[in-house]
């Protein structure tokens, strides 16, 4: 083994990282995993020449190759063009789905590993597909087959070729070649590709938050003031709806509560709303939209102390169609704010005067008499509202802020921490290729905080190891002058 130099064992028998004593060679660390009862092992270059980096990034690629040897799912790589191959034998295609494969497959063969093969991937291909003749790569293939015309590739030829790749992609899933298929969705004749759910949003801070935080309580404050003492004009038209509508039966009572009562309702349903995100970001925004209140119940735990709320979401509320328990330990709102308990106790207090509080209505329902109620509200609409009213449609690095970001904060705290990717992925019902992908900044960040807080340190050791050198010379100047 003296091939190898500065190895060091990271889990006996199973992992270690090393570097190759070869000339010309960068210094590079690499990993060496071997898990048992798998298909093989795994080597890789970690692309930095420094140790605990390197420690770092072998065990996030440790945690994604347990995660996978865990489902059944191979750990070596299988590229696209391997699966294309054993897919065009298998399914017995013909040879103008042979030739939509290989088509893919200009794209496609970029990927070392068709695991990484996530849905914004699949979507970026529609615009590849749309200007590829157009680029250097078409200019040259174009030249190779001494085509000297134009191609215009149409809508139904790009979603036929899509088609093609997603049956592959389930035929590999069923045969445990990847762990799940990607979605996708159908672009629009205009050719204009639909946000996906997942794409990279700006993170709301606790500043930002606790700023959304506070108007809505500014705006529940000045609601009950209004509710408490109304304004002549406004209650006198209130007052003739409510004769109208009621008949003149009614009392003064009945016609004060229901002064005003919408903007109360609107302010309490984003007021948990809100919460629910902050709290719960393990529940994807769509699947808090579809949430009842039969899937919701809490109890006390002993061990920790605290609140604990559960949230059942089943195969109709769930992204992936798999029914899952969501845990999420209640504790206060904001640092210091006593005004609310916890999001437990906020959710009875909302459905207290929800009009809607059965087992089978929605959470966030519809508040308008004669909305369906089969439906549930657009919140993510309302909050965008919110954000363009305060003017937080974007964070100071200029991506977008929507409902999602709640989502995108907590994932990204999380690895802040230290959790580990694969019980992230565990906890947020999600991939771990889509976790490293899509919030990999998260780690950068971290790792400059450390390298920045470490190279301070050394300056202010140097600093203060010259400036005693120089009080030395100087006492001994003064030592041979005056001594």
């Amino acid at each position: 083994m003296s091939y190898y130099k500065d190895e060091e064992v990271l889990i006996p028998n199973v992992m270690k990282i090393y570097r190759i004593d070869r000339k010309n060679s960068k210094g590079w660390f690499y990993v060496y995993i071997n898990i048992k009862g798998t298909d093989g092992r795994v080597r890789k270059s970690l692309g930095t020449t420094r140790r605990e980096e390197a420690k770092r990034k072998a065990h996030n690629i440790y945690n994604e190759v347990a995660a996978l040897a865990s489902q059944g799912l191979p750990i070596l790589a299988t590229s696209y063009e391997e699966l294309s191959e054993r897919y065009a034998l298998a399914a017995d295609l013909s040879k103008t789905s042979k030739r939509r494969l290989k088509v893919l497959g200009w794209f496609f063969n970029d990927f070392k590993d068709v695991k990484d093969i996530t849905s914004s991937d699949i979507t970026k291909y529609y615009r590849f597909r749309e200007n590829y003749w157009e680029s250097d790569a078409g200019k040259k293939r174009r030249k190779e087959n001494r085509h000297h015309h134009t191609y215009n590739v149409s809508h139904t030829t790009i979603r036929m070729e899509i088609t093609l790749l997603m049956s592959m992609l389930k035929w590999a899933k069923d045969r445990a070649i990847i762990p799940f298929v990607p979605e996708t969705r159908v672009l629009k004749k205009e050719r204009k590709k639909k946000e996906l759910s997942y794409k990279r949003r700006g993170e709301i801070t606790e500043k930002i938050h606790g700023t959304i935080w506070r108007h809505i309580n500014k705006e529940f404050v000045e609601i009950n003031k209004s509710r408490k003492n109304p304004k002549k004009t406004a209650f006198y038209h209130h007052r003739r709806r409510m004769l109208e509508k009621h008949g003149s039966d009614i009392s003064s009572e009945f016609i004060l509560e229901k002064f005003n009562k919408m903007n109360l309702l609107k302010n309490r349903r984003m007021h948990i709303y809100v919460h629910s995100l902050h709290k719960g970001w393990m529940i994807r925004t769509q699947e808090w939209k579809r949430v009842k209140w039969g899937n919701i119940s809490s109890f006390y735990n002993h061990e920790i102390g605290k609140d604990v709320l559960e949230v059942y979401l089943d195969e109709t509320m769930s992204k992936n169609n798999i029914a899952r328990r969501v845990f999420i330990i209640d504790h206060g709102t904001l640092r210091g704010d006593k005004k609310f308990g916890t999001l437990a106790s906020m959710l009875q207090e909302w459905r207290n005067i929800t009009p809607h509080d059965g087992d089978d209505d929605y959470v966030f329902c519809n508040l308008y008499e004669g909305s369906k109620q089969s439906e549930p509200a657009e919140m993510g609409i309302y909050f965008s509202k919110l954000l363009k009213k305060l003017d937080l449609k974007k964070n100071k690095e200029g991506l977008k802020l929507s409902s999602y970001s709640y989502r995108h904060m907590g994932i990204s705290n999380a690895i802040r921490k230290g959790y580990d990717v694969y019980t992230i992925s565990k906890i947020a019902d999600t991939s771990v290729q889509q976790i490293n992908k899509h919030y990999e900044h998260s780690r950068n960040e971290e790792y400059l905080k450390k390298v920045v807080s470490k190279e301070e340190k050394h300056i202010q050791v140097r600093e203060e190891r010259n400036l005693s050198e120089a009080e030395r010379s100087d006492l001994r100047l003064v030592n041979r002058l005056f001594g």
